[in-house]
C-alpha cells in the first residue's frame, strides 16, 4: 500500500511526531508546534485532492515549515505593530516595564474589541500582510468595503490608544515624582 492512500488516521499516526518536533525546532514552543501540526492535519482532512499527493511525507513537512515560518511571519508584523506604538519608550524601572506590559496588553484588548468584520479585515491586512485585494477575495468582500473597515478600525484604534496613552503618561510621572520623593 502507498503511503498516499493511507487514511488520514494512519498518517496521523504515522508523522505526528516528527511533524511537532519539526514545528519545535522553528517555534521553540511545544504547545504552538502541536497547534500548528494538528491546524495542518486539519486542514489535511479537509483537503479534497487528498488521493492526489504523491508523497504525503513531504508534503506534511513542507507544510508545516511554512505554517510555522507563516506564524512567524505574523508575531513578527504584530510586534512591529507593538514597537510603533511604544515608539521612544525606554524601560528604566520596573514601574515603567509594568506600564510597558500593561500597554502591550491595552493594545490587544483593543485589537480584540474592534467590531467583528472590522478586526477580521483589520487582522488579514495588519498582521498576515495580505492585501486589501486578497482580503476582499478571502472574506467575499469588495475592495473598498476593506478600506472602509480599515479606516474604521484605524479610527477605533487611534481614539482608544491615544487616550490610554495620555493616562499612562500621567501614570508614568506620577510614578517617577513619587520614587524621587
Amino acid at each position: 500500500m502507498q503511503e498516499n492512500n493511507l487514511d488520514i488516521e494512519d498518517i496521523f499516526k504515522q508523522h505526528y511526531k516528527d511533524l511537532c518536533h519539526i514545528a519545535f525546532n522553528y517555534l521553540q514552543n511545544v504547545k504552538d508546534a502541536e497547534d500548528v501540526v494538528q491546524e495542518k492535519f486539519i486542514a489535511l482532512l479537509h483537503n479534497k485532492k487528498l488521493n492526489e499527493i504523491t508523497n504525503i511525507k513531504s508534503y506534511l513537512w513542507q507544510s508545516i515549515k511554512n505554517a510555522c515560518i507563516n506564524k512567524l511571519e505574523r508575531e513578527k508584523k504584530l510586534y512591529r505593530l507593538e514597537e510603533s506604538y511604544f515608539t521612544n519608550y525606554k524601560s528604566v524601572s520596573k514601574e515603567e516595564e509594568m506600564i510597558r506590559l500593561e500597554q502591550q496588553l491595552y493594545l490587544h484588548k483593543q485589537i480584540d474589541l474592534l467590531p467583528k468584520q472590522c478586526k477580521k479585515v483589520f487582522l488579514k491586512c495588519i498582521i498576515d500582510g495580505e492585501s486589501y485585494k486578497e482580503t476582499s477575495k478571502d472574506l467575499e468582500i469588495s475592495v473598498n468595503a476593506v478600506k472602509n473597515q480599515m479606516k474604521r478600525a484605524y479610527k477605533i484604534l487611534r481614539k482608544s490608544l491615544n487616550n490610554h496613552y495620555v493616562f499612562s503618561l500621567f501614570i508614568k510621572k506620577y510614578i517617577f515624582r513619587s520614587t524621587q520623593n
